[in-house]
């Protein structure tokens, strides 16, 4: 079987929230090297920069695919794998846990003896839909 993958639906507010900080504060550090450079000041400057690199790679790359035993969870560097045969349910939520989700309209998979997975894949009905054509056992709850 093929893998069908899911991009992330991503809230624009999120993208405000976590980026533009980390913009200003690196058009802050330039204005300030341009008054002298400092080891202090480059190594500020290199730790922003490696903050909004990983931020824009979480941003670019979260996904959710479907195999034929598992979904992958992709987050940027961060990995997780939900064997299909141990999801029990999947349910809407709004927990603001932190989670491989870049939207508040948000999935809860749970699994195994107490695990969650929190998602939100942009495509929520046909994501589901896939799921439990793959794991016919899955209860969903009111979407």
């Amino acid at each position: 079987m093929e893998t069908i993958r899911f991009q992330s639906r991503i809230d624009l507010w999120l993208v405000v929230v976590v980026m533009v900080p980390l913009v200003a504060a690196l058009a802050a550090l330039g204005t300030r090297m341009q008054q002298g450079i400092t080891k202090g000041l480059v190594l500020s400057t290199l730790m922003m920069l490696l903050a909004l690199l990983g931020s824009m790679w979480l941003f670019v790359d979260t996904s959710y695919a479907a195999t034929a035993d598992e979904l992958r969870i992709r987050s940027g560097p961060f990995r997780e794998s939900v064997p299909l045969a141990l999801l029990q349910r999947i349910r809407p939520t709004n927990r603001l846990d932190a989670a491989p989700a870049l939207s508040l309209h948000r999935l809860e998979l749970q699994y195994g003896a107490g695990r969650v997975a929190i998602i939100s894949p942009r495509q929520r009905d046909e994501f589901i839909a896939t799921l439990t054509r793959m794991a016919p056992h899955v209860v969903v709850e009111s979407v």
